[in-house]
C-alpha cells in the first residue's frame, strides 16, 4: 500500500527506478511475504532501540526501501537504515502514513546498490518499544532467494543497539526475530562487457610521465573502473589499482619505445577487451644524472623517489638492457641500481669512467669489484650497522653515529678505493668492512663509488617495517596495526626490534639518503654543480601537520574555529600563513555539508575516517570497507571535494602494502596510518620509529611503487607523549645542529576541546615560525614539488645555468645551488635580472639558496675572496674559575683548510710564555677548533690562548688567511677540588618529588675524560624519599663494584655516603651509577638525556643514545642493575671522583653550528598571542 503520504518520495524513486531499469517496488522480493507474520506482535513496553536483521543476497542489486511488523501499541516516530557490515549508514529515510498495524514500508528516496553475497543491515528505530520479536527464530536461517538472513551461529542474527538515536545495531539476544526486512531489485542482466571506445597517448615524450590523451569506455550497466598496464594479459578485476574515473597519465620507469593497455570493469566484474597504445619516450637531455634500473629488481626503479625527495629532480632512467656506449656519453652521472651485469655492460662502463664519468653502484655485480677498488671476500651482513665516516667530504655534516641499514651487504677489502662508511655487525662491533666506498679513477677525473648494500630497499624496509612481519600480531595488541612491523620482541618470535630503539632520535633512511645526495654532489663538483630543490616552501627546515580524528563527536568545529582565531589577519592558507588541519571524520558526525564546505574553502581538510571497527581484514573487505563508507560520505557531504589523505581507525594494517592500494584505487594518495602507538615499547625516546621524517611513497614488499606517500604520524595524544617536549625536540632538532628536517604528524583527537596536545603543538610550532597544515596542503606541496624540474644544466667550475619547468603550486620552491671548496657565488640572475641569495652550510655542504620560479637561471662562481673571522671562543675572554682540565674553542664564520688547524696556529701558554702541550682538532660540520690540554693547568694561574693569523696562521678552504692573531685569557680555579661531581651542590631538580612509587632503582650512565676513582656517591632527596637507601656503582654491562648504605640524610637536598674503598674507573669506559628508593618520591627531570649530557670535564652525564638509555631504572624489592629509560628522564644520582695525574683525555664535547633558518623564539603566554607572520622568513 503506497500512502498519499509517502507518494512524493514513492513518485521520485520510481523515476530513479526507471533509469537504473528497476521494477516498480511492488515487484520487489523481501525476505518474509506480505501474509508473513510474526508470533508474539507486541512484546511490550522498551526504551528507544534500533532493532535489524543480518542479511545477504545472491546476486547484485539495488535496496529500494525497508520494512518492518508494528505491533499496535509500536506508535511514535520510525525511522528506516540500511548499514554496511563494518556500521557506515548507506541510507535512512523517515516512516510516514503507517497504518496501526501490520507491515510497514518505506522506500529510500535513492536506491542504494549492493554487492552479491556481501553481509549488510536493514533496520529501523523505535522509541516506545512494543516490537514484534520472536525468540530463537534465527537458530536456523531465513531464504527467499536471492535474499538470505544468516542463522545468529555466524556471527548474530536479528540485532539491536539502545539509544535515543539510530546507532548500529550489533548486540542480539538468543536469536531474535525483530521482524525487519529489505525491499530489494536485482540488478538487471549484465549482458556483456564494457567497451573501451577510446584510448590515446601521445606519439612521443620527453618525459617518464605521459599524459593520456583520451580514455572512454561504455557497458550496459555501466562502468565503474578503469586500468592502464603494459602487460597485455587481461587483469583480475579485484585486484587493486583500479580507478574509479580514468586515469590522466601513467609514468614509465625508463626511457624507449612503449605500449599501454587501457582497460574498463563494470560492477560485476566483467573486464572489457584492450585497446593499445603506443608513445616513444625520448631523452630530454640537459639531465646531468643517469639512473640505470632492471625489471629483476623492482626496488632499483625507486631511486627516482629517493632523488624527487632529495631535490634532484635533473635525472634520466634507462632500462640497463638498452645501455649502450652512446647513451653514457651524454651524463655527468650514473646511479646503478642493485642488478646482475653482462661483462658487455661492465666494460661500458668501466670505458666511461675512465674517460671522467662518475658512477654510484649499489650492491655492484661483483664484476664491477676492479674498477670500483674492491675485492669480495664472500661474506654477506644482513640488516646490520654502518657508521659514516664525518671527515670525508661526502660524509661531512651526516650524523656520526652508527645507524642501521637493511638487507643485504656484501663484504669486500679495500683496493684501491677509500671507505666513506664502514659496516658493523652491531652498533659497536665493526666488521673491519666498507658500507660505502669511493675511488679517483684515471686522469680524467673519473670516480666509482659503492654502496655495499641496496639503499633502495633498505630505505623502504626501514620506513615501512619489517616484510617478513606482515599479517603478524607481534605485539599482542589486536588488530594487526602498522607497528607490528617494527615490534621485535613478540612472544611466539622473539627478535630485535626492527628499528633499533637506541638509535630512534636520528632519521637513519633519511640521513643515509642525504649521504647519497652528497656523494652526488661531490663526485660531480669538478665538471659542474648539480642544483636541487628545498624539502619544503621557503627553506624551512620543518612542518607540522595538525591532524585529529572524530569519532562522531563532532569537536572538529569548534577546533577548526580555534585555527581561524590564532591565525594572522589576512592570511593566505595556500602559501602556509594560516593555521589549517586535517579532521577526519565519521560520516555520521554532526557536521552539515554547507559547514564543511565553508571549511574547507577556507582551507581546512575534512576527509571520511575509514574504519573497519577494529578488527584486521582482508584485501577483499578493505576494498568492501573503503567502498562502503566512501560512498556514504559522499552522500552526507556532496559539496566536498574528493577525497585525498586517510587515517584508517585503529591503525589497522592487516598486511605490508594492501592498504596504499587500496586508497589508490580510491584517489587518496598520503597515508597518515603509520602511527607511534605502542607506548610499551616505542615509548620514551622522541623520534623516528620509521627511521624517516620524510613522506614518501609507499612501495609493495617487492620494491613496485605505490602512488600513495606515506606521512607517519610520529606524535599522537594517546602514546604517553610529553608535551610540549616532544614536539618542542622535534622542532629543535630540525632547525638545530643536527638538521634532522621534516615534516612532523599529529593526532590530537578532534572529538572534543580544548585539546591540550593540540595548544601545546600550536605554541612550540608558531613560537618558532614553523607552519602548521593539513595533510591535503601536505600532498599538494609534494606533487607540485615533485612535478617541477631542472633541465639544459649546463656550466664549468666558473658558472652554471639552468632551466625550471616549476608547478604553479610550488610556492615557495627554493634552489640550493652546492659551492665547490674555496669558491663562493657572485651573483644569480634570471630573465629580469639579479636575484637576492644568501648562504648557508647544510650536511657539511655549502649552498646558495634563492627562491625560484620557472625561468632560466644563471650562477657565477668566483674565488672566495673573505677571510675567515672568529666569532666565538670559550673559556670566554677574562673568565676566572675556569677547570683546570679545561676544553678551549675557536668558532669560525666559515669553513677552514683543516690541515691549517694545528697546534701551531691554534696554542695555549702558560705565564712563563711556555706552550701547553695540546691536541688540537677540527669540526667541519660544527666550524670548531678544539684544543684540550695533555696535562692539568696549575690553579689560580691566568693562561692565554691564541688563533694565529697571517702566514702560517688559520686559513679557509680558498687560502684566505686570518687578519691576524685572536687571544684571549682566561684564570683558572683557585684551588683544585677534592672531586668532581656531574651537578653542582646547587643544582636542583626540575621536579623535587615524583610521588608515591613501588621499590626502584635509579640510575645515570657516565664516563670519565680520565683514570681516577669513584670515592662516592650522591643522590638528590626530596622530604618524603623515605629510606633506608643505599648506593651502588656498576660496570656497563651491570657488574656491581660497590655498594654503600646513606646513613646520617638531611630532610631533603643532596645525599652523600663514601665509599669503604674507593673504586678506580677506566677513562673513556661507560659506568652507571645508582640509589636504591623503597618508597618512591624521587627527583625527576623529564626529557633531560634526549639529545645532550651533562657535561662537567673531565665527568660526562651521557646523552640518550651513546649507551644506551640515560636515566635509568629497574623495579624489584631489592637492588638490582638498572638497564631501563623513560623519556629520558634525570634521576638525579651522581658520584664523586677524583682524577688521577695522567694526561687528560679527549673530552666529548657538543657545538651547535648556525641552523639552516635562524627565527628568533617569541614566548606567549595564551594561544592568542602566537598569530603566525605573514612571512615565514
Amino acid at each position: 500500500m503506497i500512502t498519499q503520504a509517502s507518494r512524493r518520495v514513492t513518485m521520485f524513486s520510481l523515476v530513479l527506478w526507471t533509469v537504473l531499469g528497476l521494477a516498480p517496488a511492488g515487484e520487489a522480493a523481501t525476505l518474509w511475504a506480505p501474509s508473513s507474520a510474526p508470533v508474539v506482535a507486541d512484546s511490550g513496553a522498551d526504551s528507544p532501540v534500533e532493532l535489524g536483521v543480518r542479511f545477504t543476497s545472491d546476486s547484485a542489486g539495488y535496496v529500494t526501501g525497508v520494512r518492518f511488523y508494528k505491533g499496535t501499541g509500536n506508535s511514535g516516530t520510525h525511522v528506516g537504515n540500511l548499514w554496511s557490515s563494518t556500521g557506515t549508514l548507506l541510507a535512512s529515510a523517515e516512516f510516514n502514513g503507517e497504518t496501526a498495524s501490520g507491515w510497514q514500508q518505506v522506500n529510500f528516496p535513492t536506491p542504494v546498490r549492493i554487492l552479491k553475497d556481501t553481509v549488510y543491515v536493514a533496520s529501523y528505530h523505535t522509541n516506545v518499544g512494543h516490537y514484534s520479536a520472536d525468540y530463537n527464530y534465527f537458530d536456523t536461517s531465513t531464504d527467499n532467494a536471492p535474499l538470505h538472513a544468516p542463522p545468529s551461529t555466524s556471527g548474530g542474527n536479528g540485532v539491536y543497539s539502545y539509544g535515543s538515536n539510530s546507532t548500529f545495531p550489533t548486540r542480539s539476544y538468543k536469536g531474535t526475530n525483530y521482524w525487519v526486512d529489505l525491499v530489494f531489485e536485482p540488478a538487471p542482466a549484465d549482458a556483456q562487457a564494457p567497451v573501451v571506445t577510446a584510448f590515446t597517448l601521445p606519439a612521443t615524450s620527453s618525459s617518464l610521465t605521459v599524459p593520456i590523451s583520451s580514455f572512454t569506455a561504455t557497458d550496459d550497466v555501466g562502468v565503474v573502473g578503469y586500468l592502464v598496464t603494459e602487460s597485455p594479459a587481461s587483469p583480475d578485476p579485484t585486484a587493486a589499482g583500479w580507478s574509479v574515473t580514468p586515469p590522466p597519465s601513467y609514468t614509465f620507469s625508463s626511457l624507449g619505445g612503449k605500449v599501454l593497455y587501457g582497460w574498463a570493469k563494470d560492477a560485476s566484474g566483467k573486464v572489457s577487451a584492450s585497446l593499445t597504445a603506443s608513445v616513444t619516450i625520448t631523452d630530454a637531455g640537459g639531465t646531468p644524472i643517469l639512473l640505470l634500473t632492471s625489471s629483476a629488481n623492482p626496488f632499483s626503479s625507486y631511486y627516482p623517489e629517493i632523488f624527487r625527495n632529495e631535490g634532484l629532480n635533473e635525472f634520466t632512467v634507462l632500462d640497463v638492457a638498452a645501455l649502450t656506449d652512446a647513451w653514457l656519453a651524454n651524463y655527468d652521472v650514473v646511479v646503478v641500481g642493485e642488478m646482475p651485469l653482462t661483462t658487455d655492460q661492465v666494460g661500458i662502463l668501466t670505458r666511461w669512467v675512465g674517460a671522467g664519468g662518475k658512477l654510484i653502484a649499489m650492491r655492484p655485480d661483483p664484476k664491477l669489484a676492479p674498477l670500483l677498488g674492491l675485492v669480495a671476500d664472500g661474506t654477506v651482513l644482513s640488516d646490520a650497522y654502518l657508521q659514516i665516516d664525518t671527515t670525508t667530504p661526502p660524509g661531512a655534516g651526516i650524523v656520526g653515529q652508527t645507524i642501521q641499514f637493511h638487507g643485504a651487504a656484501d663484504g669486500y677489502r679495500l683496493d684501491g678505493a677509500a671507505s666513506v662508511a664502514a659496516l658493523f655487525a652491531d652498533a659497536v662491533t665493526p666488521s673491519g668492512k666498507p658500507a660505502v666506498t669511493l675511488r679517483s679513477v684515471g686522469t680524467n677525473g673519473g670516480k666509482a663509488a659503492a654502496f655495499t648494500f641496496d639503499l633502495a630497499r633498505s630505505v623502504v624496509y626501514t620506513r615501512q617495517g619489517n616484510p617478513a612481519w606482515a599479517g603478524q600480531e607481534r605485539d599482542g595488541y589486536p588488530p594487526i596495526r602498522s607497528n607490528d612491523l617494527f615490534y621485535g620482541p613478540a612472544a611466539a618470535d622473539p627478535q630485535n626490534d626492527w628499528v633499533d630503539r637506541n638509535r630512534i632520535t636520528i632519521p637513519q633512511a633519511d640521513e643515509l639518503q642525504r649521504l647519497l645526495a652528497n656523494l652526488l654532489i661531490f663526485a660531480n663538483q669538478d665538471r659542474k654543480a648539480l642544483p636541487r630543490f628545498w624539502y619544503l616552501p621557503k627553506a624551512l627546515p620543518a612542518a607540522v601537520v595538525l591532524t585529529g580524528d572524530d569519532h562522531g563527536y563532532g569537536g572538529t568545529m569548534g577546533r577548526f574555529d580555534l585555527f581561524n582565531l590564532v591565525s594572522p589577519q589576512g592570511c593566505r592558507a595556500e602559501y602556509w600563513e594560516c593555521v589549517r588541519g586535517t579532521s577526519y571524520l565519521y560520516a555520521n558526525t554532526p557536521i552539515g555539508d554547507a559547514a564543511a564546505k565553508s571549511y574547507q574553502d577556507a582551507g581546512f581538510e575534512l576527509a571520511d575516517h575509514i574504519t573497519t571497527n577494529c578488527l584486521d581484514w582482508t584485501p577483499a573487505t578493505l576494498r568492501s570497507v573503503f567502498t562502503d563508507q566512501l560512498t556514504a560520505w559522499r552522500t552526507n557531504f556532496p559539496s566536498l571535494a574528493p577525497q585525498v589523505t586517510n587515517r584508517t581507525h585503529c591503525i589497522a594494517w592487516s598486511d605490508y602494502a594492501t592498504e596504499p592500494l587500496v586508497e589508490l584505487a580510491n584517489g587518496i594518495r598520503l597515508d597518515t596510518t603509520y602511527y607511534h602507538l605502542s607506548s610499551r615499547w616505542v615509548d620514551y625516546p622522541v623520534g623516528f620509529f620509521t627511521g624517516s621524517g620524510m613522506p614518501m611513497r609507499f612501495t609493495d614488499a617487492g620494491g613496485n611503487l605505490i602512488d600513495v606517500y606515506q606521512a607517519t604520524t610520529q606524535m599522537t595524544d594517546e602514546s604517553g607523549q610529553p608535551y610540549p617536549f616532544t614536539i618542542d625536540t622535534f622542532l629543535d632538532r630540525a632547525m638545530g645542529a643536527e638538521g634532522y628536517y621534516g615534516v612532523f604528524t599529529v593526532n590530537a583527537h578532534t572529538d572534543f576541546n580544548p585539546s591540550e596536545v593540540a595548544n601545546a603543538v600550536l605554541r612550540s610550532a608558531v613560537s618558532r615560525g614553523v607552519p602548521i597544515i593539513s595533510a591535503k596542503q601536505l600532498l599538494q606541496w609534494l606533487d607540485s614539488r615533485n612535478a617541477s624540474a631542472f633541465s639544459g644544466i649546463s656550466g664549468n667550475s666558473d658558472s652554471l645555468s639552468f632551466s625550471i619547468t616549476a608547478d604553479p603550486n610550488a610556492r615557495g620552491l627554493t634552489v640550493l645551488v652546492p659551492i665547490a671548496n674555496g669558491r663562493t657565488v657572485g651573483s644569480i640572475q634570471d630573465g629580469n635580472g639579479l636575484l637576492p641569495f644568501y648562504l648557508a652550510r647544510i650536511k657539511g655542504v655549502q649552498y646558495a639558496l634563492f627562491q625560484a620560479a620557472a625561468g632560466t637561471y644563471q650562477v657565477q662562481f668566483i674565488t672566495d675572496p673573505f677571510a675567515p673571522v672568529v666569532t666565538a671562543v670559550a673559556p670566554a675572554p677574562n673568565a676566572t674559575g675556569a677547570d683546570t682540565v679545561p676544553v678551549l674553542q675557536a668558532s669560525f664564520s666559515k669553513d677552514l683548510d683543516p690541515l691549517s688547524v694545528n697546534s701551531s696556529s691554534f696554542e695555549l701558554r702558560d705565564p712563563a710564555n711556555l706552550p701547553v702541550p695540546a691536541t688540537v682538532s677540527w669540526d667541519r660540520a660544527t666550524r670548531t677548533a678544539t684544543l684540550i690540554p695533555k696535562y692539568r693547568l696549575a690553579t689560580l694561574t691566568t693562561y692565554v690562548a691564541t688563533v694565529k693569523g697571517g702566514s702560517g696562521g688559520i686559513a679557509d678552504l680558498a687560502g684566505n688567511r686570518l687578519a691576524g692573531d685572536a687571544t684571549w685569557t682566561f684564570t683558572t680555579v683557585p684551588t683544585r677540588p677534592a672531586g668532581y661531581s656531574v651537578w653542582q651542590q646547587s643544582s636542583v631538580p626540575a621536579t623535587l618529588d615524583g610521588g608515591p612509587d613501588s621499590p626502584v632503582e635509579l640510575g645515570t650512565r657516565f664516563r670519565s675524560d680520565t683514570n681516577g676513582t669513584v670515592t662516592a656517591i650522591r643522590f638528590y632527596k626530596a622530604a618524603a624519599n623515605a629510606g633506608p637507601h643505599s648506593g651502588h656503582l656498576w660496570d656497563k654491562n651491570g657488574t656491581l663494584l660497590a655498594t654503600v648504605t646513606f646513613s646520617n640524610e638531611t630532610a631533603s637536598g643532596w645525599q652523600q655516603a663514601d665509599l669503604s674503598t674507593p673504586v678506580s674507573i677506566t677513562a673513556n669506559e661507560t659506568y652507571v651509577v645508582s640509589y636504591f628508593a623503597p618508597a618512591g618520591h624521587y627527583s625527576i627531570t623529564s626529557g633531560a638525556f634526549v639529545d645532550q649530557g651533562v657535561d662537567n670535564v673531565p665527568l660526562h652525564a651521557l646523552p640518550f643514545g651513546a649507551s644506551g638509555a640515560n636515566g635509568c631504572y629497574a623495579y624489584g624489592s631489592t637492588s638490582t642493575f638498572p638497564s631501563q629509560g623513560w623519556h629520558s628522564t634525570n634521576y638525579w644520582v651522581d658520584v664523586v671522583f677524583v682524577p688521577t695525574d695522567a694526561p687528560v683525555g679527549s673530552a666529548k664535547v657538543k657545538v651547535k653550528p648556525v641552523p639552516l633558518a635562524q627565527v628568533p623564539k617569541r614566548t606567549a603566554e595564551n594561544l592568542l598571542d602566537l598569530r603566525l607572520p605573514i612571512s615565514l622568513r
